[in-house]
């Protein structure tokens, strides 16, 4: 980054599920080898590479935490003159929590605030029907409204950027 000074941006961050929520359990404790035995031979998981040194955590997210988080990220956009939410999130990697996550914000967006936002869940779903550049043309056109936009970044926080 050449000019970091520059940078302005606000984060909305959860911080009340996920790994905050504190589900974990301690290398060698009994809950622990209770859980990877449970995940062993309850539910066939076999990706724990080293079971008798691993800590374990769970990280639950739900469709009404993220939903509080979205609404309130893209609403404080939408007060203060933003150009763009950016959802992060690890979804390639973790499909039912951190996708979800993504798919619950686009919900979110769409069904909350539609008139206000153009999401790249709507730009994917144009591409898929009529191909790119009609994309283009819609994303071209919500800017030219005054639409937010909202985009997601693989890697559970969000971006706004005012310029």
């Amino acid at each position: 980054m050449k000019r970091p000074e520059d940078t302005d941006m606000v984060i909305f961050r959860e911080n009340t599920e996920d790994i905050y929520a504190g589900i974990e359990y301690a290398k060698g404790s009994d809950e622990v080898k209770k859980l990877i035995d449970f995940l062993k031979n309850e539910l066939g998981v076999n990706k724990i590479r080293f079971p008798e040194t691993s800590g374990i955590g769970i990280k639950p997210v739900s469709e009404e935490g993220t939903s509080r988080l979205v609404r309130a990220a893209i609403q404080y956009a939408i007060d203060q003159g933003r150009k763009s939410v950016t959802l992060v999130h690890k979804g390639n990697i973790m499909k039912f929590t951190e996708g979800a996550f993504k798919n619950w914000g686009y919900e979110v967006a769409e069904k909350e605030f539609g008139d206000k936002v153009f999401t790249w869940a709507q730009y994917d779903r144009i591409v898929e029907q009529d191909g790119k550049d009609a994309a283009n043309k819609a994303q071209s056109e919500a800017e030219a409204a005054g639409k937010k936009s909202l985009s997601k970044t693989a890697l559970q926080i969000f971006s706004f950027n005012k310029s």
